[in-house]
């Protein structure tokens, strides 16, 4: 995986995406934040094929998290998750 970078935000399940050749799942998720100005930004990117976080993520949903993507095979791809403690949703 390359370009690693880590980004903290709200997150939301896009979609279950077909599963991988093994039966694993898959899932187009978002992660958004507003910005200095009050608009609100994000990033949307997948979990990895055959990857234990799709099968976590869905504990996720709708909490602060703070992830660490790359891009793999030309995709934004998960590479980890944790939850935000320091950060609180209002």
């Amino acid at each position: 995986m390359k370009n690693l970078e880590q980004y903290t935000g709200e997150l939301k399940i896009v979609e279950r995406m077909k599963s991988s050749v093994n039966g694993n799942p898959r899932y187009r998720v978002f992660l958004g934040w507003v910005n200095q100005d009050g608009k609100i930004e994000g990033v949307t990117f997948v979990t990895g094929v055959d990857s234990g976080e799709a099968y976590g993520i869905t504990n996720y949903r709708d909490e602060i998290v703070t992830v660490e993507l790359g891009y793999h095979r030309g995709q934004l791809t998960l590479n980890n998750i944790e939850l935000n403690d320091v950060i609180k949703k209002v």
